[in-house]
């Protein structure tokens, strides 16, 4: 198992994954602790998963957002209602740069493989921070991981989120906070408002949290070529996830725990071709 290099994170990072401490591996920790030792960083015992009560706002346009109170909330004693809206998924990687996945120890997190590799895990959106969702959590509310990830998902939903059309119809979608990356799970809704759906499915990349690329299949060589080339740039950015290409079908992306094939670039022609070609 590759481990983390604690040395590339900030003191921000450090102190907020020593906070989530119990959420890694005992192979991992001891790395963290010595790497907050070096630096001086002051290890206090978190508060008991302070939260805060979430209200709903409705804006202007009539979509609603999530409020943050001033009353702290401990998120051992809330009922699931009121948890229920901080709901969020968030992608990582092995092979991105936020060191996550390397570390975590899946028995105590709620998570799913996508892929090989790629990961979706709950956890507790405060707006400034995130919070990984503990299994212990997710038991004592007696639900499912396919109930608690499809509750989160329709969360994200309300994420502002903007969709363009780059050359060769291949979707962007980018924007502010941590979770547009985890909407490609939504990626039939992105295409639809980009006015590219299609009903063969997509091939998608998550390279950053703030963006995701998807083109509709099927797929021609210079589209395949290009769309690999957007994604490997964004994937050279702040918050990295993955440098992979994936293929999500059609309904698919929404429905249960989902598992995207990786697709490599030089297989494009295993796609099909674009019709009438």
């Amino acid at each position: 198992m590759r481990l983390p290099d604690y040395s590339a994170f900030d003191d921000a990072r450090l102190v907020e994954l020593w906070a989530e401490r119990e959420t890694l591996t005992d192979e991992a920790r001891p790395l963290l602790e010595a790497q907050m030792d070096a630096r001086g960083l002051t290890k206090k015992k978190p508060q008991q998963k302070a939260a805060h009560k979430a209200s709903t706002l409705l804006r202007e346009d009539g979509t609603r957002a999530l409020a943050i109170d001033e009353e702290p909330m401990d998120l051992k004693r809330a009922r699931f209602a009121e948890v229920a809206p901080l709901l969020k998924l968030q992608l990582f990687s092995a092979t991105g740069r936020t060191a996550y996945v390397t570390a975590m120890n899946r028995d105590a997190v709620v998570v799913h493989e996508i892929a090989s590799g790629l990961f979706m895990v709950l956890v507790y959106d405060f707006g400034a921070s995130e919070l990984t969702v503990s299994r212990g959590d997710a038991k004592r509310w007696g639900m499912d991981d396919a109930t608690l990830f499809a509750l989160a998902l329709a969360n994200l939903a309300k994420a502002p989120v903007h969709v363009q059309v780059l050359e060769h119809r291949i979707g962007l979608a980018f924007g502010n906070g941590s979770f547009v990356s985890s909407l490609a799970l939504k990626v039939d809704e992105l295409a639809e408002a980009a006015g590219i759906r299609s009903t063969d499915g997509y091939v998608v990349g998550v390279p950053n949290w703030h963006a995701l690329v998807f083109a509709p299949l099927p797929i021609a060589p210079e589209t395949m070529a290009s769309l690999a080339e957007v994604n490997a740039k964004l994937f050279d950015y702040v918050d990295a996830v993955s440098g992979e290409l994936y293929r999500v079908e059609t309904g698919a992306a929404t429905s249960g725990l989902p598992r995207w094939p990786v697709v490599r670039p030089s297989v494009s022609s295993d796609l099909g071709n674009p019709r009438g070609a």
